[in-house]
């Protein structure tokens, strides 16, 4: 076909850039809210960090911690913040990948998350969209809010509810701040 390309394009992470380009400071001087009260458990996944990306430490990333907390909120205790929830096994490996989410809904809920920032969309899925499958296998009741890291920062910035999408996640969130309904 004659197809080429000179792998020119620098694909980079929306956190990098934020973090990295926009800056944490700039960012906290545009906030309009606080996120004091919310304790969230940084969910980075395996992705992000693999093949090393070069703006987080790849066993241990820090910069969704440090961004938040800047802005008010506290990160919870999450060992398993690099683990992975599965992907695409829950096609095809279905017990597998809900043993991979119970055990990432069991450390946040145990040290006190009241919700999981992301910063992968197929993980917010599961983790989200899954809580249900996992609830009725295991026994157990989570009913944890899974966000994806910008909707978080959204608030933080002023943002509304139906311009963040909130009212579109499957486990509404129970904001320990308000959020602008329109």
């Amino acid at each position: 076909m004659g197809l080429k390309y000179n792998l020119s394009v620098i694909v980079r992470h929306p956190l990098d850039v934020l973090v990295n380009d926009v800056g944490v400071d700039a960012i906290a001087s545009a906030t309009k809210r606080n996120l004091e009260g919310v304790a969230f458990a940084p969910y980075y996944g395996c992705q992000i960090v693999r093949p090393e990306r070069g703006f987080d430490d790849c066993e241990f990333p820090s910069t969704m911690d440090t961004l938040f907390q800047r802005l008010g909120a506290r990160a919870v205790y999450f060992p398993l913040k690099t683990r992975c929830c599965g992907g695409m096994l829950m096609t095809t490996f279905p017990d597998v990948c809900l043993q991979l989410v119970k055990d990432l809904l069991e450390c946040a809920a145990e040290n006190g998350a009241q919700c999981i920032l992301t910063t992968c969309h197929l993980c917010q899925v599961n983790v989200e969209a899954y809580q249900k499958q996992v609830n009725k296998k295991f026994g157990t009741s989570y009913q944890i809010p899974v966000m994806y890291f910008t909707q978080l920062l959204g608030v933080a910035l002023g943002c509304s509810e139906k311009a963040l999408g909130l009212d579109k996640n499957l486990i509404p969130w129970r904001a320990p701040i308000p959020v602008l309904a329109a």
